[in-house]
């Protein structure tokens, strides 16, 4: 109606000076599912608008100027993510750092979508790991990058790793380091000690081994 009649769809997003709205987008892939990015955080409409509710998922109240539905990952994610999906020729190197990376199942996906764009020839990826759950798939995928420098966490051998690092299995270890041992040419292993009291005077011993 060009204006003529206007229909508050506001409700549930508190008023104040912080609900000053800076966009309103609809999921492509669901009808009637709504987005709004406010000063105060994100909000959820299911039903076009009618009632909305907070979308938190832990982040603090800040304001939210943008968002994408990533086509690859069907995700919600602010506008960083999006740009990071498509800015894949601009990066060079990544850095994944323990706890654990190999074991977050957005990693196999994200080394998968920079292959798939192409990239993968000029990024190196370097991991910190306690490499207790290598995966094979994301391992295979390695050969596609352009190096790939594994730092395996390890501060003693045997009984003493398993207590410093528990519950590390030291069977599992080797098996690992065997598996490392036998990857392609582009991948460089290297052990990362932490020198602390309970391996400092058995690290003459470690280095042996």
């Amino acid at each position: 109606e060009y204006g003529k009649k206007w229909t508050n769809i506001s409700s549930g997003i508190p008023e104040g000076n912080s609900a000053f709205v800076h966009f309103i987008k609809e999921d492509p892939g669901q009808k009637g599912l709504l987005f709004v990015g406010t000063d105060n955080g994100l909000y959820a409409s299911p039903d076009d608008g009618k009632q909305w509710v907070s979308v938190k998922n832990n982040l603090p109240p800040t304001p939210i100027y943008h968002i994408a539905i990533q086509k690859h990952f069907k995700d919600l994610v602010p506008y960083f993510w999006q740009w990071f999906e498509t800015g894949f020729q601009k990066l060079r190197r990544f850095h994944f750092a323990g706890g654990e990376p190999l074991i977050i199942k957005e990693h196999k996906t994200l080394l998968e979508e920079i292959i798939r764009q192409g990239h993968s020839d000029h990024i190196l990826i370097r991991y910190s790991s306690n490499a207790l759950m290598l995966d094979n798939d994301i391992m295979e995928l390695w050969k596609y990058f352009k190096h790939i420098k594994f730092a395996f966490s390890l501060d003693a051998q045997g009984d003493r790793n398993h207590y410093i690092r528990y519950p590390s299995d030291w069977s599992t270890i080797e098996e690992n380091l065997r598996k490392l041992d036998n990857t392609p040419d582009n991948v460089t292993v290297s052990i990362a000690t932490a020198i602390q009291a309970m391996n400092l005077l058995h690290l003459p011993d470690f280095v042996k081994w």
